[in-house]
């Protein structure tokens, strides 16, 4: 049945079932280490975020109260 194809379809199999071996022998989990990196940089952003929302919203009362009598 592949006999039967021509050759730029034939070499197109052939690299769709070298793509297929290639996801077949890839790792189904991450690594420990990847996974606690990729958790660490995903919670850095909200993290800062969050820090300065609080140091803003106490300086902010801070000054309010020196500003208004």
């Amino acid at each position: 049945m592949l006999s039967e194809l021509p050759a730029t379809a034939l070499e197109r199999v052939r690299q769709l079932i070298a793509v297929h071996d290639l996801i077949r022998d890839s790792p189904t989990s991450p690594k420990r280490r990847q996974a606690l990196s990729h958790a660490v940089g995903s919670l850095f952003i909200p993290t800062i975020t969050f820090l300065a929302a609080v140091f803003a919203q106490e300086y902010s009362g801070r000054i309010l109260d020196n500003l208004l009598p």
